[in-house]
């Protein structure tokens, strides 16, 4: 047997297992010890299986280590491309935001900033076709999905967040205490998007004081439960974030922007920061 068949044979075997490991541990048949196999290899497993499809194509070259070696690495770094494609999609959709109050004075992307949502926030995820969190519950020993990456998420990654804070009231009145003073980002719930507030507050005054209404958010984005169980859409959720998981296609995620994100970045914050 060859080098090259080896190595063939070698790539074949992580293509097909690194999924199995995958899918496997995160089905819910496969109860507590699938989950612990997912534990275990569920963070690496979408990198083999781009390493595995790199051994293929490098056992069809001729021999040379160096040349082999690089057409690994090449491969692997494919597995970018399908999340850039995803999250700059035409089927991606866009929204408006609309400047209803500028403020005297920009805010400083230094400054801390709270986060003032409703205490039952309704929760919009920034795109389509776009990875779960996965959790996990000790008492039942189970795995499930959590939301896509939403809006409020999206503010928390872009600006120096310190912390988030449900209020009972739009004009956050009884509620001050908690809220505190500093510079507030306020998201109050909307039929299809949010009112944003941006504002310094001391002692309860507001000042710098910048109001967007971001409308036009698709209904299938707004996230309805806190958990989804994974029996529910899995092959399709399971799927996406295989997809979205090797190391590449983290920082594809994190380079391409979907419409709704960059809006978003474009029409608030580069206006206020």
């Amino acid at each position: 047997m060859t080098w090259n068949v080896r190595l063939r044979i070698a790539g074949l075997f992580v293509c097909v297992m690194a999924p199995l490991a995958y899918f496997g541990g995160l089905h819910p048949a496969t109860g507590s010890i699938g989950g612990l196999v997912f534990l275990l290899t569920g963070w690496i497993v979408a990198d083999l299986f781009w390493v595995g499809i790199g051994l293929v194509v490098a056992s069809f070259l001729p021999k040379g280590g160096l040349l082999k070696t690089a057409t690994v690495m090449a491969v692997y770094c494919v597995s970018a491309l399908p999340v850039a494609l995803i999250k700059t999609s035409p089927i991606q959709p866009g929204v408006e935001v609309r400047t209803v109050e500028s403020g005297p004075q920009r805010l400083s992307r230094d400054e801390q900033i709270t986060i003032v949502t409703a205490i039952q926030p309704r929760q919009f995820a920034v795109g389509r076709n776009l990875p779960r969190e996965i959790g996990g519950d000790e008492g039942c020993g189970c795995l499930y999905f959590k939301s896509q990456p939403t809006i409020s998420e999206f503010f928390q990654k872009r600006l120096n967040w310190a912390r988030t804070v449900g209020v009972g009231d739009t004009a956050i009145g009884t509620d001050a205490w908690a809220v505190g003073t500093g510079t507030i980002l306020q998201l109050i719930d909307g039929d299809d998007g949010y009112e944003v507030r941006l504002f310094r507050r001391d002692q309860q005054k507001e000042s710098d004081r910048h109001v967007f209404r971001v409308q036009g958010l698709p209904r299938d984005l707004l996230q309805t439960y806190p958990r989804q169980e994974l029996a529910a859409d899995f092959r399709r959720q399971a799927s996406l974030n295989f997809v979205f998981s090797p190391w590449p296609a983290k920082l594809a995620s994190r380079l391409f922007s979907t419409p709704i994100e960059r809006t978003l970045q474009t029409g608030i914050l580069d206006q206020v920061f």
